[in-house]
């Protein structure tokens, strides 16, 4: 969660330091939208930015039990151990948090 914030602000100073001073209550997904549509960030960053995105979300906001998104079914989905599967997820954002590091840091 801390690694997708770390996106998150990122993306959200670099757009309000290019002027867009309406970002203040935007979430990731509209934040991604933009960065993608203004050429800052690319299809593929997208894409990898936004999968960590949908791995955080059910962690953080409530889903029934039987949601396909939440950990548990995806652990039965895939057949993978819950570590396993957490592992996957945490260096998922880690690689994440990389290419936004390399690409927005001085």
């Amino acid at each position: 969660m801390l690694g997708l914030s770390y996106i998150e602000n990122t993306l959200a100073n670099i757009l309000y330091a290019g002027g867009r001073n309406d970002l203040e209550r935007k979430g990731l997904a509209d934040l991604l939208k933009e960065a993608k549509e203004k050429g800052l960030i690319s299809e593929q960053e997208f894409i990898v930015f936004d999968k960590v995105r949908k791995i955080r979300n059910p962690l953080t906001h409530f889903r029934k039990p039987a949601d396909r998104k939440n950990i548990e079914y995806r652990v039965v989905e895939h057949d993978k151990n819950y570590n396993e599967l957490l592992e996957e997820d945490a260096k998922a954002a880690l690689e994440a948090n990389f290419r936004i590091m390399k690409k927005f840091s001085l």
